[in-house]
């Protein structure tokens, strides 16, 4: 039997000069093809002038190839009049139907070219309210089904006060096979607004490390020392200066604890002004963006990691941590209280509570066998529910069932 063909359509995905974008969607792609699945991915790119990306941010956008492989995964890139930033960025959420109802003439050919070319079975969509309308349209013009996987709870949640969020949602519900966000708290939303509406969660899954990461000695200048780490893009939500203000006042009495922190984005000015206000700046160390395989690194030589965002969708990194047998901190709002359980892989805090991190992080700190205990639970988690052979396989049989019209049934 020949491979399922996935056409994935990616609202983000990385780019040759900005590798780090969206790289959640990389992930997934290459763990429905080691699944079986035959993916190719499409990511509509905002067009921005050569002269203007030189001159600016916009480099990544603006230099972006029409098409690149990463590894086994051939990606297109149509480039069209549609921006996400700025003022657009608000009429945008406020206006997604208008704003793709523009851009969709100048990716509509390049997408009916490669259906009509390569013959896809079924078309997978991150995010509802731009790749699920493109997905919408496409099943309206050439009868491809379709799922739609949210990732970011405002996304659904302003459908509620948006009229015109809400119709494209609509309407991109009553279509799709099936609604699979990575949270239940996003799959409440969907239900409560669009009743009937097929709703399937799908947790995102990572990738087992390498035996060799696991075995990586620390280096010297963390001997003796009791290591916190955190990682993530550094966006205001993350709460990066509130984790950062929390170390301060566990550290202070605590000579040994050390904080680590992996990550660079656009809140790095308060980042980096939290680290210059700590007196005990000494023992932070802002290591800026890795690469998949050195973050792990660091939680393997992490005591503890702490990720305290509010509305964290269900950040791939808390997976890696697991997959590391590491204890937790994190905010009880988000979706990976879906699989984490406070005082059993670790502590939940009210989000925006600096007083409750401070006190999970004294906590944890002094209490090696909760630690350990949390850590080795964390471990057993990760290998029955979110690696990614057990994930993939979940969303593959979801796809298959798809591109066969039939009911599209969670029998997990």
């Amino acid at each position: 039997m020949p491979p399922l063909r996935v056409l994935f359509l990616a609202t983000y995905f990385p780019k040759p000069l900005n590798p780090a974008m969206g790289v959640w969607a990389l992930r997934e792609a290459e763990q429905l093809t080691a699944a079986g699945a035959d993916v190719r991915v499409v990511s509509c790119t905002s067009w921005v002038p050569r002269w203007v990306g030189r001159a600016g941010k916009a480099v990544a956008w603006a230099m972006c190839p029409p098409a690149h492989d990463w590894g086994a995964i051939h990606v297109d890139y149509p480039r069209w009049p549609v921006y996400m930033t700025g003022w657009l960025k608000e009429q945008w959420r406020r206006h997604p139907g208008r704003m793709i109802s523009i851009g969709w003439p100048f990716v509509a050919r390049r997408l009916r070219n490669i259906v009509r070319d390569w013959r896809p079975d079924v078309v997978y969509a991150h995010h509802g309210g731009m790749s699920g309308e493109l997905a919408r349209r496409l099943n309206a013009e050439l009868s491809l089904p379709f799922i739609v996987k949210d990732h970011d709870f405002d996304e659904v949640a302003d459908a509620r006060a948006l009229p015109d969020r809400r119709r494209l949602y609509a309407a991109v519900c009553q279509a799709a096979a099936a609604m699979a966000p990575v949270a239940r708290r996003m799959g409440q939303e969907l239900s409560d607004l669009y009743p009937g509406t097929n709703v399937i969660v799908c947790h995102n899954g990572v990738a087992p490390p390498a035996p060799e990461l696991l075995g990586v000695p620390r280096p010297s200048e963390l001997d003796g020392k009791t290591v916190v780490c955190t990682a993530g893009i550094f966006y205001e939500r993350k709460a990066i200066p509130l984790l950062i203000r929390a170390f301060t006042r566990v550290a202070t009495g605590r000579p040994d604890l050390v904080l680590r922190i992996v990550g660079d984005g656009p809140d790095r000015a308060n980042v980096e002004a939290a680290v210059s206000a700590s007196p005990v700046r000494d023992r932070i160390t802002m290591l800026g963006l890795r690469p998949q395989a050195e973050v792990f690194r660091e939680l393997v030589w992490c005591d503890l990691f702490a990720l305290v965002g509010w509305d964290e969708p269900f950040a791939t990194v808390y997976l890696e941590a697991c997959a590391a047998g590491r204890p937790m901190i994190w905010a009880n709002d988000g979706g990976i209280n879906d699989v984490l359980c406070h005082e059993t892989h670790g502590l939940t805090v009210p989000p925006r509570d600096e007083e409750a991190v401070v006190a999970a992080m004294e906590r944890l700190v002094t209490d090696s066998e909760l630690r350990k205990r949390c850590g080795v639970n964390s471990r057993r988690l990760f290998d029955e529910r979110l690696n990614a052979q057990a994930t993939a396989r979940k969303l593959l049989r979801l796809l298959a069932k798809a591109a066969r019209r039939e009911p599209v049934i969670d029998e997990s």
